[in-house]
């Protein structure tokens, strides 16, 4: 066999090895965290069942815990993605806490909910969690759950894990405050704010500036939210779409966290090999000339192999 040809075999083996479909890649694994309380005995729960039921189909597995027994170096070592739907990382006892810094200092992938968001109120300070979640502290909240209007920041519209979800929408829930903002501050992003007058803040407001929904990318890829108190919220769809596209997001940000897949997403064409003046090329869909994509919005490489 010539050389040329031998070149071409071995492209032809390469590229269907990464288009073979997202299951056949390796996974990766998903922590999720809800612990019962006194204030909110159903919200973990709810939380687990959605990130499991999200799960079905794509390319991570979903651990459950109600404790933090997981939370040791060994322990959340094979997750890419550790999610709090519910667990106050203020009550955490002293291990847990140097483990999770451990682990988010790596680079991995952490979402955090609502209780999350009580910062700067600990029995015991942790200056390094406030400082990243940035530099909050907790204020208060209305003394009844309300109806209130969640806005888009213009900045967010294009962020991954805002896709596919509206510019603003409404949701029941009880609304957290901070003495000051998160916005400004190194590696935060502000993704979503609520419009204090579609509620009443009950003395609790901001004023114009309050963010609901945040990242911090200093570490690796975190998302921050003080939504779903209620367990009712992990039903919203806005919700489910902003929990889904932010494991995806958190995960495959990290290049060592994850393996990106490779199968093309849904909606997109498969790419396809094909000759082109004398050449085999890989990286156009059907007869455009333009990149394909992988499963994580990455365009494929072109590759072109001369007989």
């Amino acid at each position: 066999m010539r050389a040329p040809q031998v070149l071409l075999l071995a492209a032809i083996v390469t590229l269907c090895s990464a288009l073979q479909p997202a299951s056949a890649q390796a996974k990766f694994k998903v922590l999720v965290v809800g612990q019962p309380d006194d204030n909110h005995p159903q919200t973990g729960a709810a939380g687990i069942k959605a990130v499991q039921e999200l799960a079905a189909g794509q390319d991570y597995t979903v651990d459950a815990a109600t404790d933090l027994a997981k939370f040791t170096d060994a322990g959340l070592a094979p997750y890419s993605v550790v999610i709090c739907v519910m667990s106050w990382p203020g009550a955490w006892p002293a291990s847990a806490q140097a483990a999770f810094r451990k682990y988010i200092e790596s680079g991995k992938g952490w979402m955090g909910f609502h209780v999350s968001t009580l910062a700067g109120i600990y029995p015991t300070p942790w200056p390094w969690y406030d400082t990243w979640v940035g530099g909050i502290t907790f204020k208060g909240h209305p003394g009844a759950r309300q109806n209130g209007t969640i806005k888009l920041e213009t900045s967010a519209l294009a962020h991954p894990v805002m896709a596919g979800m509206p510019a603003s929408f409404s949701l029941h829930e009880e609304w957290y405050s901070w003495t000051t903002s998160p916005r400004g501050k190194p590696n935060i992003s502000i993704l979503a704010a609520v419009d204090e007058s579609s509620y009443d803040p009950q003395g609790t407001g901001m004023g114009a500036d309050h963010p609901v929904i945040w990242s911090n990318t200093q570490y690796g890829p975190m998302i921050l939210t003080s939504l779903c108190h209620e367990p009712e919220a992990f039903a919203s769809p806005n919700i489910r779409k902003l929990l889904g596209n932010a494991i995806v997001w958190a995960a495959k940000s990290n290049p060592d966290a994850v393996r990106p897949s490779l199968a093309a997403p849904a909606g997109r064409e498969t790419p396809v090999l094909r000759w082109m003046g004398g050449r085999l090329l890989f990286g156009g869909v059907g007869d455009a000339p333009g990149p394909a994509f992988g499963a994580d919005g990455r365009a494929l490489p072109r590759l072109l192999v001369s007989p």
